[in-house]
């Protein structure tokens, strides 16, 4: 149910693949290793995933309007696999927190090239509207009264 690009930029989160600053500041090409958004703490996929006040804020947000708890943990993924949901919850939730990621650092490069940070609640709003247009697209004719209530509820449908 996620885009493309936001289950790469998860696979990469998950294998600590991307090139944040804690990385380039070892390689000699950034003169700091801050965090860009908060700039109190190295810039790791750690902190910015999860110890970061901007992706906390971004993710109970969006947690509270799901009504789920995702988790900051480095293994969210494995995390909600193993969640006793329903198939199409799961995949609604492990959209919703790889939309999170990836907006996250989309707007950390933002915030390095541009020295701006959104507010997380415009963030947050931003998951909604990108996770509610995937689940309208491809929410299956045939479920449950369960997950039909929760749809409506999170108002999918």
């Amino acid at each position: 149910m996620a885009l493309p690009k936001h289950t790469f930029v998860a696979w990469m989160v998950s294998n600590e693949a991307l090139m944040l600053k804690s990385r380039l500041y070892r390689l000699n090409i950034s003169q700091d290793d801050l965090c860009c958004i908060c700039s109190l703490h190295e810039e790791s996929h750690q902190h910015l995933f999860q110890g970061c006040i901007f992706s906390q804020t971004v993710i109970q947000e969006v947690e509270n309007w799901l009504g789920s708890s995702i988790g900051q943990q480095h293994d969210c993924l494995q995390h909600i696999a193993k969640r006793r949901w329903s198939k199409i919850r799961k995949r609604i939730v492990n959209a919703a927190i790889q939309a999170c990621w990836y907006l996250i650092w989309q707007y950390m490069n933002e915030a390095r090239l541009l020295s701006q940070v959104p507010r997380p609640g415009l963030v947050a709003r931003e998951v909604q509207c990108i996770v509610s247009l995937r689940v309208r697209n491809y929410v299956p004719l045939t479920i449950s009264n369960k997950d039909r209530e929760w749809l409506q509820k999170m108002h999918f449908v």
